[in-house]
């Protein structure tokens, strides 16, 4: 008896252990990719106070006027995901850590040579005493325009200087993307909220490949031949369509406006590159019914005489079995005349 009391309360106590990592883990808080300074004073973690900004097109990052004590070491790291540590500088462990001589506030700059192998330290780092923040309380933060909004109340469509800023918060790279090399192919404004569809590419950035996408928003499909993926822009933001279905910010009833309104992206790569159709199994051409014309689809499909790129494979796939074949043909023409009931 004893034996089994003693295993039952090494179990609760595993599972005790268990939830706490599982609190400790949802608590991870995602920052903004990007250049951090990371020191003994915040326990070499990432902290949003400490990210380091990017004051021009160079590769040069600056965070100024921080207070820090004598003793203190830091170093500068880089964040691919906002929550681990992508690449330290320098990487060569404890030994060639900056340390702090005296209390004092400190401007700090950071830049790099991508000409050469970060291997070879091709790093710069600059610690030097500054003047503390003037006032006793900090100064009131300057108003966010709400970009976004503007541009829909004034009914104007976005253009590459518009979302230049929230190009480079979506692609993150390390080096700044000019409005010059945005190209913005088309856009559509919601009428249900503040927010547009904006279709665009960068130069310079991958080559047009055919890739097949699909992905179901509720009673939605997203279907995509593209590389060149619709985005959403709203409150100065860029949202892949999965990021804003998942964060909320796609509704079904936007999503409904793009089905009215018959969008088609993709940019110059062709107008069918890119939809957005309602979730109506059997209707293989996407035309918004299923009939016999779906049926004979199906079958060209099944006979490799159409490509995947002229119909809608899932919503072909009618009996659910992930292959688009002669009997979802069959069950098509079979629901035409009251036979079957396609669920």
């Amino acid at each position: 008896m004893k034996k089994v009391l003693s295993l039952l309360l090494m179990a609760a106590v595993l599972i005790s252990c268990l939830g706490a990592a599982t609190v400790s883990v949802d608590a991870v808080t995602k920052l903004k990719p990007g250049y951090y300074v990371v020191g003994t004073f915040n326990n070499w973690t990432l902290d949003k106070d400490y990210r380091m900004s990017q004051p021009d097109s160079i590769e040069r990052y600056v965070l100024a006027q921080k207070k820090l004590s004598e003793g203190d070491e830091l170093k500068v790291v880089y964040s691919s995901d906002g929550i681990s540590k992508s690449a330290w500088y320098p990487d060569s462990g404890s030994a060639t850590n900056y340390i702090v001589y005296e209390d004092s506030y400190y401007d700090i700059e950071f830049s790099i040579n991508t000409g050469q192998s970060l291997s070879a330290w091709t790093w710069q780092l600059s610690v030097e005493p500054c003047d503390p923040p003037t006032g006793d309380q900090p100064a009131d933060p300057e108003p966010v325009i709400n970009h976004t909004k503007e541009l829909w109340d004034g009914r104007r469509a976005p253009t590459a200087e518009d979302i230049e800023e929230a190009v480079n918060e979506q692609f993150n790279s390390r080096t700044w993307i000019k409005a010059e090399d945005i190209m913005v192919f088309n856009s559509l404004r919601f009428d249900c909220t503040p927010a547009y569809v904006v279709d665009y590419g960068v130069k310079g950035y991958g080559i047009y490949c055919e890739v097949i996408t699909e992905e179901y928003f509720g009673d939605y499909l997203f279907w995509s031949a593209s590389s060149y993926e619709p985005s959403v822009y709203i409150d100065n933001q860029l949202y892949s369509f999965s990021q804003a279905y998942q964060a909320g910010i796609l509704t079904q009833e936007m999503l409904r406006e793009l089905v009215d309104a018959d969008y088609r992206g993709g940019g110059y790569y062709g107008e069918n590159s890119c939809r957005i159709l309602p979730v109506i199994k059997g209707d293989a051409d996407g035309d918004g019914v299923c009939n016999i014309i779906d049926a004979t689809v199906i079958q060209r499909a099944d006979a490799r005489i159409i490509s995947d790129l002229d119909y809608y494979r899932p919503l072909a796939d009618v009996d659910g079995d992930s292959d688009v074949s002669v009997l979802d043909a069959t069950l098509v023409q079979r629901s035409e005349v009251g036979l079957y009931t396609i669920e």
